[in-house]
């Protein structure tokens, strides 16, 4: 009787533990969920670190140039891989009425090339970028227009479909660094309407960056589409001796970064609102035989591991993290050939509500190819997505479909590129992350484009969007 009432006495501690472990958890997951204040604690120290990771990351120079209209921009953009006095045609893939792909059409040209004439003697020497759009039988028309010397940089762009407006952007330079930019509207010539301002100043004595100031009317709206708001919102960093950021205000909220070290290569940062609450956390750890680095960062809600392996002072392997709490689990690896060129990404998510619970795990693999000279000529990209016979973490995953999603070819011509063939095929999986249904061929030729025949008619967003016929090539 004893030796029973000792087993269901066990039984009992361990039901009750594990209901108060999880009931903890639970609560504490609906908290973060419902509580106002909670939620701003969250977007304060989202924001609050992610300003810290920016200033560790960017080389302290401003990119006074265009943002691209949506974050889910492919990776080959034409203009980005136009040599200067060459061309790109890039070709929609067209289907049938069963939606079956059966050719290509001319959907956009872009040519790129030297200022010469009127234009040179209008904008002054630099370099133009013109993409023309194809509607039917006519064109719309974007340029972009780059003036560069030693002092400054000025940047125009022109009729930016869909905007259907003219955007400048003048940079100023101090020891061959950008510190000023100013986005502006253009009129009759005139910037009456700023967009955005940012600017740096550096220490005198040791030249590295001591003030950052910005202001800004452009935002993306939930990550994807960029909008112009009425009111600005101001951002300032303050940095120390070693340019390493020490406190920020943004849209009004005030960060302090406490650093426990004067090492500039090893970071230890504490992160602080006004009131002294804290937000967030920030340490980076560099080996002395510099052969790896960890930075590990992260707040209440979330936390970040990124692990990086060098050989030679290159990098081969890089491992990262991120757990985000009663919500997801998010693991991934990149490796890199001898040059430091990536070769593989491979990533792992699942979903994370309580400790030991696991749900919609599904992977995401990216694979490279190079030629003999270290130009890339492929990349495959695969998906893959698993279940569990129970959402617990100690039942294996079982793979339930598993398949190439979409793969690009880029061909080259004595050295120079001439092809970049994209080919989707999951249109879901496009359709999710914005990207074309179909596939995408972009050819690259030398010369210019003669006699383009641009469209005269307002521009219609309806009608630029509406279906094409089909059309073999």
């Amino acid at each position: 009787m004893k030796k029973v009432l000792k087993v269901l006495l066990i039984i009992a501690i361990t039901i009750l533990l594990t209901a108060a472990f999880y009931g903890y958890h639970v609560y504490r997951a609906i908290s973060l969920d419902k509580d106002d204040s909670l939620a701003d604690s969250l977007a304060f120290s989202k924001t609050a670190l992610s300003i810290f990771t920016s200033s560790v990351e960017w080389d302290k120079a401003i990119q006074c140039k265009p943002m691209p209209r949506s974050l889910n921009s492919g990776p080959f953009e034409p203009g980005d891989y136009l040599q200067t006095g060459s061309v790109a045609d890039v070709y929609y893939g067209t289907h049938d009425e069963f939606g079956k792909q059966d050719g290509y059409e001319l959907g956009a040209r872009y040519a790129k090339d030297s200022l010469k004439g009127e234009e040179r003697s209008k904008w002054g020497a630099g370099i133009i970028t013109a993409e023309y759009r194809k509607e039917d039988s006519c064109y719309y028309t974007s340029k972009l227009i780059e003036v560069d010397d030693v002092d400054s940089i000025i940047i125009t762009k022109i009729a930016n479909i869909p905007s259907n407006e003219t955007r400048r952007y003048i940079g100023k330079r101090q020891n061959g660094m950008v510190t000023e930019c100013i986005n502006c509207r253009l009129n009759n010539g005139i910037c009456d309407d700023t967009i955005s301002v940012e600017r740096i100043e550096l220490n005198p004595a040791t030249g590295k960056i001591a003030k950052m100031f910005s202001k800004t009317r452009e935002t993306y709206f939930e990550g994807v589409d960029l909008w112009v708001q009425d009111e600005f919102i101001p951002e300032t960093q303050l940095y120390d001796n070693l340019g390493r950021l020490v406190e920020a205000s943004f849209d009004g909220k005030k960060f302090r970064y406490e650093h426990s070290t004067n090492d500039t290569a090893n970071l230890d940062v504490k992160i602080y609102d006004e009131s002294g609450t804290k937000l967030g956390f920030y340490k980076r750890n560099l080996e002395k035989d510099g052969s790896r680095k960890t930075v590990l960062y992260g707040n209440n809600f979330e936390e970040n591991k990124i692990t990086s392996y060098y050989q030679d002072e290159k990098i081969v392997k890089e491992e990262s993290s991120h757990i985000k709490f009663y919500d997801s689990k998010h693991s991934r690896i990149r490796l890199f050939n001898s040059a430091g060129d990536e070769v593989l990404d491979s990533s792992f998510y699942e979903s994370s509500f309580l400790p030991g619970i696991r749900n919609d795990a599904n992977s995401f693999i990216a694979r490279k190819s190079y030629d003999e000279n270290g130009k890339l000529t492929a990349t495959e990209e695969y998906e893959e997505a698993y279940e569990r016979l129970l959402p617990f973490i100690f039942f294996p995953l079982k793979s339930v479909a598993r398949g190439k999603v979409r793969s690009y070819e880029l061909e080259y011509d004595a050295g120079s590129i001439s092809s970049i063939t994209f080919q989707n095929d999951d249109v879901n999986f496009a359709l999710r992350r914005g990207l074309p249904a179909l596939s995408k061929r972009i050819v690259f030729s030398k010369g210019k484009l003669e006699d383009i025949n641009e469209c005269r008619e307002p521009y219609d967003l309806k009608k630029i969007l509406k279906p094409r016929s089909p059309q073999k090539n």
